[in-house]
């Protein structure tokens, strides 16, 4: 309720400076019910959220590629991850190497209340419908 909405209003300020961190965390923020869900209102982007949900949590196959050549490696091992795990990773990455002007950003324009905010009501949403047991997001 209230977090949620502070994570909104929060967000709207961080979408404000139109960089790469906003980016990061648009997909976490749009897994979330819509507003007025619970009266069955928004019924299409109820739609919407649950395929970005299922988009973001799903596992998915890779092959693990050589790091020095980023060619695919025959017979390589095959890792399990998903979406929102190497959208995190890119996030680390963007705060670790973008310098304090960007670390300051972060800090005070909240993108890290609104992305652990998400974060966490993305993995409960998707662990109380039981995202992995179904084969595609038609299959809600």
């Amino acid at each position: 309720g209230t977090q949620l909405y502070h994570s909104t209003k929060l967000l709207s300020v961080a979408l404000l400076e139109q960089g790469l961190l906003p980016a990061l965390i648009l997909p976490f923020f749009l897994a979330q019910p819509p507003p007025g869900q619970a009266l069955d209102l928004q019924q299409p982007l109820a739609r919407q959220s649950l395929e970005y949900l299922y988009q973001l949590y799903t596992p998915i196959e890779e092959e693990t590629s050589n790091s020095i050549t980023g060619k695919n490696v025959s017979g390589a091992d095959k890792t399990t991850t998903c979406w929102a795990a190497k959208l995190i990773h890119l996030l680390c990455l963007a705060i670790a190497n973008g310098g304090g002007r960007v670390q300051e950003i972060v800090l005070q324009g909240g993108i890290l209340h609104v992305f652990a905010s998400t974060l966490r009501h993305g993995l409960i949403r998707s662990e109380s419908l039981r995202l992995t047991k179904y084969s595609s997001v038609h299959d809600f």
